[in-house]
């Protein structure tokens, strides 16, 4: 049993204006008709690019065959974009991520780096199963060490990864992972005071 990521990035015909933190409907010439729900994983930008991180559902047929069977060049058709999750205000936000459910909280820390406005406080907890998962966590580690608003916490379930998992990306130097799952009850307490 291997858990499969799939990280595609597009170039778009024509330019999508989406927000960051909305979702499309994909899909793929293999599977005509079988559309999935996609989470752009970086904002909107001029070069026309968008990218997607997807992890296929357990014993899915057709997704596997959309990540195996899509080679380089095919085509995706996507929908107009959907949704409506994002920052606003002053408060301390704290955003929880599981596996692939990074990605909509990923464009949205993304967009926030490219505003030189100000920004609330954000404290996000990436978690996946085992640590060779983690493969956003350089990603949010560059982030949190560029912009003093952000705290990511790195979390995994295991200490560490089975035979299989290999060739995982190394976790970031001097980055603590914690052990557990944010999503399960009572796993921590959520809170960050503003400082003065």
């Amino acid at each position: 049993f291997i858990r499969v990521i799939d990280i595609f990035r597009l170039l778009l015909i024509t330019a999508l204006d989406y927000l960051p933190g909305q979702y499309l409907s994909v899909t793929t010439p293999q599977c005509p008709g079988t559309w999935r729900y996609l989470s752009p994983a970086i904002p909107a930008n001029s070069d026309g690019y968008i990218e997607f991180h997807n992890r296929p559902p357990d014993h899915a047929s057709s997704s596997n065959q959309k990540v195996h069977n899509t080679p380089p060049g095919d085509q995706r058709t996507l929908s107009n974009p959907h949704g409506n999750l994002h920052i606003s205000g002053e408060r301390p936000v704290c955003m929880i991520a599981r596996d692939m459910a990074l990605a909509p909280m990923r464009c949205i820390l993304l967009d926030m780096v490219q505003d030189s406005g100000h920004h609330p406080l954000v404290d996000i907890y990436y978690s996946t199963h085992y640590p060779g998962e983690l493969i956003d966590a350089a990603t949010l580690a560059n982030l949190q060490a560029a912009n003093p608003w952000l705290i990511a916490h790195i979390c995994a379930d295991e200490k560490t990864d089975p035979w299989w998992l290999h060739n995982a990306p190394e976790l970031p130097p001097n980055r603590l992972l914690r052990r557990g799952n944010p999503l399960a009850r009572g796993c921590w307490v959520l809170y960050r005071p503003r400082s003065p």
